[in-house]
């Protein structure tokens, strides 16, 4: 394994982010600032932060991650990422093992910036995305190409679901986080 998942791993112990819950909706902009200003060694700690904060899967969730859907086939870890839309907002269910810090964090981080946002804001994000706002967090300078390629594979889930899901009926309402430095 990388030295990016060691140090990743080692960073689950020393916390001076702390993601809360059910606050006002990260936006990417904030999340972009606060990445791109730390050295590596924070930005993977936040990353980290991010993953500690991820909610627990819903019942129907659970059922259709063990039946194998909505899996990221990218990324080394069994990373279930599932994408709905209610009232015309993003519904992101997910589940990324603790074992796989880096992975967690970064879902953690999407749930955060786009859980409950407007399905069209998302769908007509740039189709460079995934590269970007990986290079744009300055996260491509802390990972390896493998694990890019992970994050961009569910970051392009995301952009995919956006523009192609249809409306489900009466989900659970988001949950969001916020950025709190301790």
């Amino acid at each position: 394994m990388g030295s990016d998942y060691l140090s990743s791993a080692y960073l689950l112990y020393q916390r001076p982010f702390r993601i809360t819950k059910d606050m006002t909706r990260t936006s990417l902009t904030e999340v972009v600032e606060l990445l791109s200003s730390l050295e590596r060694t924070e930005r993977l700690e936040a990353l980290v932060a991010f993953g500690e904060a991820l909610p627990e899967l819903p019942v129907d969730a659970c059922e259709e991650r063990d039946r194998g859907h909505h899996i990221i086939h990218e990324c080394q870890s069994p990373v279930f990422f599932r994408v709905r839309v209610h009232d015309a907002r993003i519904m992101i269910d997910a589940d990324v093992p603790r074992e796989a810090p880096v992975a967690r964090g970064f879902v953690g981080m999407l749930i955060a910036v786009f859980n409950g946002a407007e399905a069209a804001t998302i769908a007509g994000l740039d189709q460079n995305a995934p590269t970007n706002i990986l290079s744009q967090t300055k996260l491509d300078e802390a990972l390896t190409l493998q694990r890019q390629r992970g994050l961009s594979a569910i970051y392009t889930a995301l952009l995919r679901a956006a523009r192609n899901v249809t409306p489900t009926a009466n989900p659970s309402p988001p949950t969001v986080s916020a950025i709190v430095l301790a």
